[in-house]
């Protein structure tokens, strides 16, 4: 045999091996895909490109292939295939009849996206009700009684899959009316204590400052805001405490360790005192008491924190 034959036969006996144990590069695409990601087995990595050498001769067990869809279209059954040797895995779902189930194989579709049902909020239904909704479908929020879904009873399936809207809430006529108007509700002075100032006043951007009797100590934010988007107050309320006799840290330069103060009555708690000037009256964690000396809470039991 001539050399040039024997390095014919050689080559071609190391195509026919290398190809071996190989899973051939997918060539058909489904209708709206846009391309194949090829990933690893041994990891997930979105930015992997195959080399042209690997398109050629083949993916090695283990590797997997997704058909990545156009935008707006979502790839259904969205499954990646495995190769298994030398063939790709099938995809496989279970059909269920009056006869039974079974596994069938079935092709991958790019389908454009949709909606999928939404949560119902508080006191609603949803109709029409269905797992999923094309772009354009619409939906109605149904509240119960005399309840009315702010800020609309109905949100619209969008083409990138989205709904329109924010998830609506189910209010009664009075909290529709406040929210429409955009107004935080109007707050109330603390048990022995007094709003600074006007007290009507609730509309976004708004703040209301509270103070206590003499004697009285304020637990709480002393300053609220009536917050945008949320119409919530900043802040937690206030109360007013009698004779709480506690030495609130001072200087320029306090960490925020410097601000944790000790409940000397009740391990369970502790004080924190913030950079606005409010004093919070705060719980360890379940099962967990206050440690005076690290300011933490890290007793497991009450007695470490009471000798």
């Amino acid at each position: 045999m001539s050399l040039r034959n024997t390095l014919t036969c050689f080559c071609l006996y190391l195509c026919i091996n290398n190809s071996l144990g190989k899973c051939p590069a997918l060539q058909l695409l489904p209708r709206n895909a846009e391309r194949i990601l090829y990933e690893p087995g041994d990891r997930h990595d979105p930015l992997y490109r195959p080399s042209d050498q690997q398109l050629r001769e083949g993916f090695e067990e283990g590797y997997f292939a997704t058909i990545v869809c156009q935008e707006n279209y979502e790839l259904v059954p969205n499954r990646p295939r495995k190769c298994l040797g030398d063939i790709w895995s099938h995809i496989l779902i279970q059909i269920c009849s009056s006869r039974g189930c079974s596994l069938q194989i079935v092709s991958q579709v790019c389908q454009p996206v949709r909606c999928y049902h939404p949560v119902p909020c508080n006191y609603s239904s949803i109709s029409p009700s269905k797992q999923s909704y094309q772009a354009g479908e619409t939906i109605t929020y149904d509240c119960a009684g005399a309840l009315k879904a702010f800020p609309s009873d109905s949100r619209t399936c969008q083409i990138d899959g989205y709904w329109s809207g924010p998830d609506p809430i189910c209010v009664n006529d009075d909290e529709f009316q406040r929210r429409t108007d955009m107004k935080c509700h109007k707050l109330e002075a603390p048990l022995f204590g007094a709003i600074i100032g006007p007290s009507d006043r609730n509309e976004v951007g708004d703040a209301i400052e509270f103070d206590c009797d003499k004697t009285y100590t304020l637990l709480g934010s002393h300053r609220r805001v009536c917050l945008d988007g949320t119409l919530e107050w900043s802040g937690e309320q206030p109360e007013c405490v009698p004779g709480l006799n506690i030495d609130l840290p001072t200087g320029t330069n306090l960490t925020d360790l410097d601000r944790v103060i000790p409940d000397v009555e009740d391990c369970r708690f502790f004080y924190y005192y913030t950079k606005d000037g409010d004093l919070f009256h705060k719980i360890c964690p379940a099962n967990l008491f206050f440690n005076p000396t690290l300011k933490l809470c890290d007793y497991q039991d009450r007695s470490g924190c009471e000798n």
